[in-house]
């Protein structure tokens, strides 16, 4: 961190309040057990890599004298105010049980903001960096959790489910001076496939470009070829099936300020539900998850879907594109000289919500018919069996960019999971 601020203090303190065990819950025969939890807490994000408070230099090419010579440069610019990016925590919680312990739930819900974020900040090149790691703005994210439990069978026949959903909601407080930057750069250059943004008062991590409005039809343009009154081009000589884009602003011009929200990554809820049975010496276990409302860009589809005939091109786009055969195609016409179409547009995003089969085993625990042998299981599972989802790439679980939280929901050449099957022994001694 900056020679300003080396050390910082992150306290926290909890609470929990077991009613069960107080004398006026006796006498009830509702409740098996029953506590509230609260907590609240501030940590602190250390994780910024080294030396980035510090004016660095590296190695830079230059031709002096017609010589190719190596020389220094700076690279970064010095920040001695660069401080923990901080997040104050607190969560209110439920605990309770009914049915002697066969069902169990379990309600958590929590609001955490986090200030002085730690974003790299793009500069102006005439400063010698092209970014600088800041502390700028605030975040919140806010949400409900709930878990359920329940055995319905208990004896020569265990069933027990257990399943979770959790809803959360984060949003941009504050940016400092800025009110929106790009953060990512390109999810492809050639395709000019733009990262996500960051906008204040919204989601971390939207997408924000042009609003896809399907293909001009010949009624849309005189005999000349110009517009007809009412409709707007971005480039001025588009013709029937280019690309259309709507006016959000109706100033009568295709331009940056008609940008808006196209997609947001972040799910409306996340759930999963697990089943475990047991037979005997026979056991049955499944595991199902799923997300609902978060939105992709599938910057694949477009790779292979673009119209140009300078690459192989998909069934999709085939049977979509506009022509005078197809005129209700919603896709742009096949040109090779470029037709209008922008990348970062809503054309790009789709649904990303799915239900998957994440895990089935089924297993047989042998009688220990040895003495030393303590236990043997022969097993045979399943992952990612069934996945169920109208998202047109391979895998609705999808993001290039890795483990990258403010870069979510991006498809370009990620390998989809895998479809396995184990079969095992297991023998403890």
């Amino acid at each position: 961190f900056g020679a300003n601020n080396k050390w910082a203090n992150f306290p926290s303190i909890a609470f929990a309040w077991r009613v069960i065990e107080e004398s006026f819950m006796q006498d009830q025969n509702i409740f098996s057990d029953l506590k509230l939890r609260t907590s609240w807490g501030i940590t602190g994000n250390q994780e910024i890599g080294n030396y980035n408070s510090l004016a660095r230099l590296s190695g830079q090419n230059y031709v002096f004298n017609n010589n190719f010579v190596v020389g220094l440069g700076t690279d970064g610019v010095p920040n001695p105010d660069l401080r923990w990016e901080t997040t104050a925590m607190t969560n209110v919680g439920l605990d309770f049980a009914l049915m002697e312990d066969r069902l169990r739930f379990t309600v958590d819900g929590y609001y955490n903001k986090t200030t002085d974020m730690l974003l790299n900040v793009t500069l102006p090149t005439t400063t010698g960096a092209t970014s600088a790691l800041q502390n700028v703005g605030s975040l919140e994210n806010k949400g409900l959790e709930l878990a359920v439990g329940y055995d319905i069978f208990h004896g020569d026949f265990d069933w027990t489910i257990d399943a979770n959903i959790s809803a959360n909601r984060n949003q941009i407080l504050d940016i400092g001076p800025l009110e929106q930057f790009q953060i990512g750069g390109n999810v492809s250059a050639h395709l000019s496939s733009a990262g996500s943004w960051i906008i204040q008062d919204q989601p971390i991590g939207v997408w924000y470009d042009l609003e896809y409005a399907g293909v001009y039809q010949p009624s849309d343009f005189n005999e000349d070829g110009t517009a007809v009154d009412g409709v707007v081009l971005r480039l001025g000589n588009e013709e029937p099936g280019w690309a259309r884009y709507v006016d959000q602003n109706e100033d009568g011009v295709i331009d940056a300020d008609d940008r808006v929200i196209i997609g947001n990554p972040n799910p409306e809820f996340i759930y999963g539900i697990t089943n475990r049975m047991g037979w005997k010496n026979f056991e049955l276990s499944f595991f199902i998850s799923g997300s609902y409302g978060n939105d992709i860009k599938n910057s694949q589809r477009f790779e292979v879907a673009n119209g140009n005939p300078g690459t192989n091109l998909t069934r999709y786009y085939y049977e979509n594109r506009w022509s005078e055969e197809n005129p209700n195609g919603t896709l742009p016409l096949a040109r090779f000289d470029g037709n209008g179409i922008v990348s970062n547009s809503s054309i790009n995003i789709e649904d990303g919500s799915y239900v998957r089969l994440r895990n089935v085993t089924f297993a047989y625990n042998l009688p220990a018919s040895v003495e030393f042998l303590r236990n043997a299981r022969v097993y045979i599972s399943g992952q990612n069996l069934i996945t169920i989802t109208d998202y047109t790439g391979f895998d609705p679980e999808v993001n290039v960019l890795g483990q990258n939280n403010v870069n979510l929901g991006n498809d370009y050449g990620a390998f989809p999971r895998a479809r396995t099957y184990t079969l095992g022994l297991s023998i403890g001694f």
